[in-house]
């Protein structure tokens, strides 16, 4: 099974929610370049740990499948693409994270995991849910909140 990690899984990993990592253990793990890039618009110290964690996982990387100009570099997305999911994907996270930065992002890794048939592994119910009910089963939810983050957080 290909599992793609939404960046969150690595944020609860670097606050030791451990069951990610026992789930994930063994499996073909995959990031784009939105992961990488919601990882280095982390502030220090906390991206020095997100990387390290990154790197510990070793996870192979694939390519956006849809194009969208100005976020990201020309280099990290295929040329005038159109995956044919990300607006759909897009508008309903939008229904239900009004207003949230990250949709983008999350319209564009869902979309991956469509077309490339992996399972997201995510602690974003929203996320989880919109994929789910656009492709039966295609995402998993680790619940893990804000707040269990902010009491475990390491300074």
């Amino acid at each position: 099974m290909r599992i793609m990690l939404d960046t969150n899984v690595c944020n609860a990993l670097c606050d030791g929610h451990n069951a990610v990592e026992t789930f994930i253990a063994g499996k073909s793990l995959w990031v784009t370049s939105a992961q990488m890039s919601e990882i280095e618009a982390c502030s220090e110290p906390r991206r020095a740990r997100l990387l390290v964690i990154a790197s510990q996982l070793n996870p192979s990387e694939t390519s956006l499948k849809s194009a969208l100009w100005g976020h990201f570099n020309w280099d990290e997305m295929p040329w005038g693409a159109d995956g044919g999911h990300y607006e759909t994907l897009k508008s309903k996270l939008d229904e239900i994270k009004r207003n949230d930065r990250g949709n983008v992002n999350d319209a564009l890794i869902a979309e991956v995991c469509i077309i490339e048939k992996m399972m997201l592994v995510t602690c974003d119910n929203g996320l989880a849910g919109v994929l789910n009910r656009y492709c039966e089963n295609q995402a998993i939810l680790f619940p893990y909140s804000s707040e269990l983050r902010n009491f475990n957080a390491n300074p």
